[in-house]
């Protein structure tokens, strides 16, 4: 169990209410997938990967018709070689309105991607984009962000 504070600036802070985060287990064996983490290209927050790659992290849940989204998840559990199958998906509620299949080879210990999705042909609107992985055996993982999407600015 861990206890964070959060300070902004030498005098602004805080000590938040107790609240869980749940952390999955990467190394229970199973295909995992991380959190889904979504930005426009070069927009928001650097992170340097292991790799010496970067990725970019955002907040954000607003984005603007016309503008590409990059997409950057990571795979746990898969052998190093092994196959997998994964789906994107981007619902209005019950109905998907644009979706792409694409297969990967794993690597050793994390399985990095990257993935641009075009909002070009997207209405304004609530959404939810899903990502699934499955290796070649056991069942699908899922992850899943709420995103809205406005006309261009």
């Amino acid at each position: 169990t861990w206890r964070v504070a959060l300070s902004v600036g030498d005098s602004i802070g805080g000590i938040p209410p107790r609240w869980s985060v749940v952390v999955p287990r990467f190394d229970a064996g199973e295909v995992t997938i991380s959190d889904l983490l979504i930005a426009a290209p070069r927009e928001g927050a650097p992170w340097i990967r292991p790799d010496g790659d970067t990725a970019y992290v955002t907040p954000r849940s607003v984005w603007f018709k016309g503008n590409p989204l990059t997409l950057y998840h990571e795979i746990y559990g898969l052998r190093e070689g092994e196959s997998y199958s994964s789906s994107l998906s981007l619902r209005r509620g019950k109905r998907t309105v644009l979706s792409a299949s694409y297969t990967g080879i794993g690597s050793f210990d994390v399985t990095r991607v990257y993935r641009t999705l075009s909002l070009n042909d997207v209405s304004p609107g609530d959404y939810v984009i899903e990502i699934a992985v499955k290796g070649e055996t056991g069942p699908w993982a899922r992850r899943a962000r709420d995103i809205t999407v406005r006309s261009q600015r």
